[in-house]
């Protein structure tokens, strides 16, 4: 609907200047609200038609969702100390995307790969604030190669502590989901962005 504001001032008005169009709402916008409300994407979008304008808006809000989730998100790294040919020691290195599982008051879990972690004597966690903590394995499953590393809570700066999210898992049996946005997270060869 088309609304029309009358002047204040004596000075004269085209009509097309007096035609206000209402405001569209924002997908970015969207988004953000749906995010705060904890609702599903999906639902809030699914009466939007995009179109090119659009697609960059619903990029940008996606951006700022991987920023979100980024908080979520440590590298685990794995190293031990060998010997090369010539008799020299080296650390050997290996790193994994993990996620922050869970805080139990004592320490956070995080759940990531354990296979290039094998065999290593060090494990440490790097969160997303730069912070690195000595882990230890808390449990793993040999099927899944999945393991549950454990960070003591007490070794966590406050400045980590506030910048770091426990992640909200969902589920992806969601039926057909050909053509949904994805956003992937993490860095497991060492990249970001």
């Amino acid at each position: 609907p088309l609304y029309v504001e009358f002047p204040e001032d004596t000075v004269e008005m085209l009509p097309a200047d007096m035609i206000v169009e209402e405001e569209k709402p924002n997908i970015q916008q969207e988004v953000e609200n749906v995010l705060e409300e904890g609702g599903q994407i999906e639902e809030k979008l699914s009466d939007w038609v995009l179109n090119k304008n659009n697609y960059s808006q619903l990029y940008a809000a996606m951006s700022e969702y991987k920023d979100e989730l980024t908080r979520s998100m440590v590298i685990v790294k794995g190293s031990s100390l060998n010997t090369d040919v010539f008799n020299e020691a080296v650390y050997d290195e290996a790193q994994v995307s993990g996620v922050i599982l869970a805080d139990n008051g004592i320490e956070l879990l995080i759940l990531a790969d354990r296979t290039p972690l094998l065999n290593r004597d060090i494990i440490t966690i790097t969160f997303c604030s730069g912070q690195e903590v000595a882990a230890s394995v808390k449990q793993y499953d040999s099927k899944t190669n999945l393991a549950v590393f454990a960070v003591p809570l007490k070794d966590i700066t406050e400045r980590t502590s506030e910048s770091i999210k426990i992640a909200e898992l969902g589920s992806s049996n969601v039926g057909n989901m050909v053509g949904m946005p994805v956003v992937a997270v993490g860095s497991p060869m060492g990249q970001s962005n």
